[in-house]
């Protein structure tokens, strides 16, 4: 596996590209190994997962990358486990979206996935900023330990002139390291992004992530190793939208409209139950906390919308 040193002591291990017409369900151990793909599972439920993807046409990439700085999206404190009926959201100025916390019976996150429908972006009404960003991610975070591993993409919305422009990335992080952007890995809005960030089995150090474009049959995967002198003990899964906040100054959130979340699996070391979203988390405005911005809905199990209800 070609491997490539990047900041802060950790390293990304790419992989060999499949040859025309490979059946990942039909492939070796071995074989799937060599070229990143997840082999079979033994639970039913993932195993039916893992037929269903791979029965869909894809075209493996070896991802490029490009460090960016940014500020690290931390969860809210004291998250716990919700007691039936789900609670009343909790409420931040910088994510919105869902999330779930492990018990300590059911152990560690040690695994996350999600599938986006990806909106476009928008300046808000009366908007005057130069530019406004919208990021949206799957993550895996430990507390108060207060590593993470995040996978998303981000839209940035700007004007040139009389027009309005437009940026997209799909990214990755493993705090304290900087931002991943993967620069040969193309989604826009309108596409069906699937992520998953999945720490190896019995390793707090070492992860492997996929992202496939549903629309465009795009693929890539890799494997990842802590930031040095850091690992991960995760216990709390989310899905989520942030406002790219710099020192809570801004800037906003872009208008997105409405995006839904689908797929929204987690898994623990200790339980072989599958986690869904079940904290719900609304995004307000930085100058007035009792205004929302963006609100989730959790329509079952494993979908979620987010909703854009600012100016």
């Amino acid at each position: 596996m070609p491997t490539r040193e990047l900041d802060r002591g950790f390293t990304v291990h790419t992989f060999a590209l499949p040859p025309a017409g490979f059946d990942a369900r039909k492939a070796s151990p071995r074989d799937l190994a060599g070229y990143g793909i997840p082999t079979r599972p033994d639970d039913a439920h993932l195993r039916e997962r893992w037929e269903r993807a791979l029965a869909r046409p894809f075209q493996m990439v070896q991802p490029r990358f490009r460090t960016r700085q940014r500020t690290h999206q931390k969860l809210p404190a004291g998250l716990a486990p919700p007691a039936a009926p789900l609670p009343s959201p909790m409420r931040t100025n910088y994510i919105g979206g869902a999330s779930v916390t492990s018990t300590p019976a059911q152990g560690d996150v040690r695994w996350i996935e999600g599938t986006f429908t990806l909106p476009n972006t928008y300046w808000p009404v009366g908007g005057s900023s130069t530019d406004y960003p919208f990021s949206t991610w799957i993550g895996i975070t430990g507390d108060p330990a207060g590593s993470s591993l995040l996978a998303g993409w981000d839209s940035y919305v700007y004007s040139t002139g009389h027009a309005l422009q437009r940026s997209y990335y799909v990214w990755w992080r493993w705090y304290p390291g900087d931002t991943q952007y993967i620069s040969n890995f193309i989604v826009e809005p309108g596409d069906t992004l699937s992520m998953v960030a999945c720490l190896d089995l019995g390793s707090h150090v070492r992860a492997r992530l996929t992202f496939q474009n549903l629309s465009t049959t795009q693929a890539t995967t890799f494997a990842v190793t802590a930031p040095g002198g850091s690992e991960l003990q995760a216990n709390t899964a989310s899905w989520m939208v942030s406002n790219d906040v710099v020192d809570f100054e801004g800037p906003f959130i872009a208008r997105f409209g409405e995006m839904y979340v689908d797929e929204c699996n987690a898994g623990t070391t200790d339980s072989p139950g599958i986690l869904h979203p079940s904290q719900r988390i609304f995004l307000t405005d930085f100058d007035n906390p009792d205004q929302d911005v963006v609100v989730s809905n959790l329509l079952s199990d494993t979908l979620m919308q987010m909703r854009y209800v600012g100016s």
